[in-house]
Order: C-alpha cells, then sequence, then structure tokens
C-alpha cells in the first residue's frame, strides 16, 4: 500500500510540475491571455489609424489638420501668438 501511495505521489508530481505539466500549461494560458488582449488594443489602435488615413484623404479635413498642428498659414494671412492666453 505504501508503494501505491508514493508512486502516486511520484506520478501526480511529474504530471503537475513536469516539463509538460499542468503548471507550464496553466502559464501558458496565461501568456495567451495577455497576447490576447494586446492583440484587442493593437487592433482598436489599427482601426483609430485607418480612420486618420481615411480623413487625410479628404482636402478639407487635411487642410484643417495641417493649419491647427503644424501652424501654417496661407500667403496672405498673419498668424497672431499671444503668450499667456490659453488657447481655444
Amino acid at each position: 500500500m505504501k508503494r501505491y501511495l508514493i508512486f502516486f505521489l511520484i506520478m501526480g508530481s511529474l504530471v503537475f510540475f513536469g516539463n509538460e505539466g499542468w503548471l507550464k500549461f496553466y502559464k501558458l494560458r496565461q501568456f495567451e491571455k495577455s497576447l490576447q488582449r494586446e492583440d484587442s488594443e493593437l487592433s482598436k489602435n489599427n482601426i483609430s489609424l485607418l480612420k486618420e488615413i481615411i480623413n487625410l484623404k479628404d482636402k478639407k479635413y487635411l487642410t484643417h489638420y495641417i493649419r491647427d498642428t503644424l501652424g501654417f498659414v496661407k500667403d496672405d494671412e498673419l498668424l497672431f501668438e499671444f503668450s499667456g492666453y490659453p488657447q481655444p
């Protein structure tokens, strides 16, 4: 009886802690879940970037983006920047 108990304890520990045991399986599942979360975040980021690309193909949006972000002005315009006043 004692031999069987020792045998099952050894086999059980090998199954749980061995190279391809349950512990490794659990860690791999956790890693898979983290990769799925990262993939989901990257997919959302890709969608927003694709929307930005589509918007930049629109001339009106592109003009607004260049003027607002880069501070470009037309040849006949002047740009006044006041320090100390909050930007709208």
